[in-house]
């Protein structure tokens, strides 16, 4: 396990912010309005609820980027939004995004009457420095991730999504190579409802390996029931340890057994 935590701490540098969900107003039952970007933002949201499980099971996060409505130009060749390829910090993402109405047809704008699904692929790749004073090498990072969230013409989101990341860095003389892949199937309430917790699964399964070491291969699954309690099972090497977090108080320990 040393190894995955040494990874978990490593790719905490890349410091990906994800923008929080948009909410309506506390003290009446008004709706928001629905915008591509709090959808966008939607997504982002709920993709934080396994934060938590990914620190404690040493797993490093989806590399998944989500645009900006306006941003990326409409291609008619190819019915998809295209966003300009950006670079910062030694890695370059590229994405794109396609609105689907409830027949799984392309889109070429937002209605939201008729988008009925929001399909987004982005790859990241790249060699980003370590912080100053860090025993870190330059960290090598590849990700390709792509999902769905459908069911935006009712009142139950769904986010379906698979992803994809390889690491390699290299601390104290000793190389680390890490490969996750993780796969997300997350029912939740849409913008602007009391309940934000989701139901489903996220699941990943992590094969790490280090100078001198033999090839380690773990699997987490996060169950999550619609409140604020999320239960992890870990298993590596043999051993299988069984987590429970509340995610309404990240800052609070875990309960394992």
């Amino acid at each position: 396990m040393s190894s995955l935590h040494r990874a978990s701490a490593a790719w905490l540098t890349v410091g990906c912010a994800i923008l929080s969900a948009c909410s309506g107003d506390s003290t009446a039952p008004k709706v928001p309005e629905i915008t591509l970007d709090t959808l966008f933002n939607e997504v982002g949201s709920v993709a934080t609820f396994g934060a938590g499980g990914l620190a404690l099971g040493g797993g490093m996060p989806s590399t998944a980027v989500l645009p900006k409505a306006g941003a990326c130009p409409y291609n008619s060749s190819n019915k998809r939004f295209e966003c300009p390829a950006t670079t910062a910090n030694g890695l370059t993402v590229t994405m794109y995004y396609q609105l689907l109405d409830a027949s799984n047809n392309p889109l070429s704008s937002f209605d939201a009457t008729k988008v009925a699904a929001i399909h987004t692929v982005s790859d990241v790749s790249g060699a980003m420095a370590s912080p100053v004073g860090s025993p870190l090498s330059a960290i090598t990072l590849t990700g390709h991730d792509d999902g769905t969230i459908s069911g935006l013409l009712t009142t139950t989101h769904t986010l379906s999504s698979t992803g994809t990341t390889t690491e390699t860095f290299t601390a104290n003389g000793v190389t680390f190579n890490i490969s996750t892949a993780q796969t997300t199937n997350l029912q939740f309430l849409k913008t602007g409802t009391p309940n934000q917790y989701p139901k489903g699964t996220m699941s990943m399964d992590i094969t790490s390996s280090s100078t001198g070491t033999p090839v380690r291969t773990s699997h987490i699954t996060m169950t999550f029931d619609g409140t604020s309690k999320m239960t992890m099972v870990l298993t590596s090497g043999g051993f299988t340890e069984t987590c429970t977090l509340d995610m309404a108080n990240p800052s609070s320990a875990p309960s394992c057994k």
